[in-house]
């Protein structure tokens, strides 16, 4: 209590004063103390969580009936197991029905004298029903880990994934095709999985139906989202990627209305769901042609731009920083556009997903573009050209745009930049069959930008004469 009492008091020192504080104190046996009190303050911050959560709670029964049967107690951890049996069942914690089903295995086979041979065949039987569904919930939660994986690494499936797809799709084709009474954790993993597959094949409009599915599942399964915050998270963020793909403004509302129930049933998911409301809302801004609230919500969360890069994922912090830039890019704010997309380039490099930093890569060039500063304009045309040598894969198109861009940079003459930038627009035009091309033009509308140029009008006003 002691080292706790100095720590607390001074908690303004700096690390190495409160060091030099702490070893004048207690001398050689700080690193003891230090031990104990993390031990302690681990073990109560078990006992505070276990009050609202039923895992931990589930967990020390166990511990209980275990210590009851070493101590042959056998008729008190009886009891117990059936209690939390019951509430193991209601809550589908199919891993904790695994332990208990080891424990009354122990309980009546080896310390049961009297048990009947119909007593044991339906412990056995309902043993071997467990065992049946959970390996193919087991089975289930690899094949999502997987396509999770290809997700993150690259947006959504792209060709040179497909070995890799086409080996998980045959191990998801041996499952229980029929999922729609099952539990609510195979539920969501299978229909999650089957939307993944969809996109691969080019069906985001069937995708985005099924993960609608699994949101509206997620309203009711409360027991399975206390436990797997991170699941509801990327359900709502792949639902978002859909909608902006499929352009259905309709579902986007009815998102915002979904987040805005979540957040008040899940107060310490907040930050995170008003990030993703604001990556939401300003994207819908934007396609929309209403720059006037593109830009107050660019103002109002600036002062919050810290704060989420800090409780974000790599992934989500990519997202947002390359957000960020296309907003100040948009609003003619070319310098804190290249600062940020520099930034995401510089922080990420080649641990993000391969279409973000190719997308980061393209649209570098463009803002450098339009901050007309040589140098940089150059420096930045090397090093994006570089990137899609080397990365052939996640191209899309980007080389061609990056040579327009460089051609025209130092053309006097509109008539010669006109030219060049209509040379782009049957490549432009292709995108709707190219997923990679579909993937880096979603997030900016290149097609758009040009356009604009070949009009000479601001692309802010392009914009909105198409809207009009």
């Amino acid at each position: 209590m002691q080292l706790y009492d100095i720590v607390i008091n001074n908690a303004s020192l700096t690390l190495a004063e409160m060091n030099a504080l702490l070893k004048a104190e207690f001398g050689k046996q700080l690193n003891y103390i230090k031990h104990q009190l993390v031990e302690k303050l681990l073990h109560s911050i078990m006992l505070y969580a276990a009050k609202d959560n039923a895992q931990i709670e589930i967990l020390q029964e166990i511990a209980v009936i275990k210590t009851l049967r070493f101590k042959k107690h056998n008729h008190l951890a009886k009891k117990r197991l059936q209690k939390v049996f019951k509430h193991c069942l209601q809550l589908q914690e199919h891993n904790l029905l695994e332990l208990l089903l080891q424990e009354q295995f122990k309980l009546e086979i080896y310390d049961n004298l009297n048990l009947k041979v119909d007593e044991y065949n339906t412990l056995l039987s309902l043993s071997k029903s467990h065992a049946n569904s959970y390996t193919q919930l087991l089975k289930l939660r690899i094949i999502y880990d997987e396509l999770i994986f290809l997700k993150k690494e690259s947006g959504f499936f792209s060709e040179y994934q497909k070995n890799q797809y086409d080996r998980v799709e045959r191990d998801f084709e041996q499952l229980d095709a029929s999922p729609q009474d099952s539990h609510d954790e195979y539920f969501l993993l299978f229909y999650f999985s089957q939307a993944l597959f969809l996109v691969y094949r080019k069906k985001s409009e069937e995708a985005q139906h099924l993960i609608k599915s699994v949101l509206l599942r997620l309203k009711v399964a409360e027991n399975f989202v206390a436990d797997n915050h991170e699941f509801l998270i990327e359900a709502i963020r792949f639902y978002r990627s859909l909608i902006c793909l499929n352009e259905d403004f309709v579902e986007s509302l009815w998102l915002l209305e979904y987040m805005e129930t979540k957040k008040v049933k899940y107060p310490q998911l907040e930050t995170q769901l008003d990030l993703i409301t604001f990556l939401h809302e300003i994207k819908y801004s934007h396609a929309g042609a209403n720059y006037v609230k593109a830009r107050k919500l660019l103002s109002e969360n600036e002062s919050k731009f810290d704060e989420w890069l800090n409780i974000s994922n790599l992934e989500l912090q990519s997202v947002l920083i390359g957000s960020i830039s296309i907003s100040y890019f948009i609003a003619a704010d070319y310098e804190n556009s290249y600062w940020y997309i520099s930034r995401l380039l510089k922080t990420f490099k080649n641990n993000v997903r391969h279409d973000i930093i190719s997308f980061a890569n393209m649209f570098a060039v463009l803002v450098s573009y339009e901050l007309k500063n040589e140098s940089i304009f150059k420096s930045q045309v090397v090093k994006s050209i570089n990137h899609f040598k080397k990365n052939r894969n996640s191209e899309g198109g980007a080389i061609r745009i990056i040579q327009c861009l460089s051609k025209t940079f130092f053309l006097e003459n509109f008539e010669d930049r006109k030219r060049a930038y209509q040379d782009l627009k049957p490549m432009l035009k292709e995108n709707k069959h190219d997923q990679i091309q579909q993937m880096l033009y979603g997030y900016f509308d290149f097609k758009s930008y040009f356009e604009s140029k070949i009009e000479r009008v601001g692309y802010k006003e392009y914009k909105k004469s198409l809207i009009s």
